[in-house]
């Protein structure tokens, strides 16, 4: 029996899988990648903000 749990879906073309780590905000990430929180939001539209897990993976839009 195969206990391994499946990866994360894709991100969409235009983006880029980004894994959270501690201390990370939409805000913060917004500047790190020169791109906007709404920007983020709309690529990860199921994604808490306010909720962002350690090790979640989300999708980066690109500048």
């Amino acid at each position: 029996m195969d206990c391994d749990t499946p990866p994360p879906p894709a991100c969409p073309t235009g983006t880029t899988a980004y894994t959270i780590v501690a201390g990370d905000t939409f805000f913060n990430l917004a500047r790190r990648f020169n791109t906007t929180v709404d920007a983020i939001r709309r690529a990860n539209p199921n994604v808490n903000p306010d909720n962002l897990q350690i090790g979640q993976v989300i999708c980066i839009p690109a500048s």
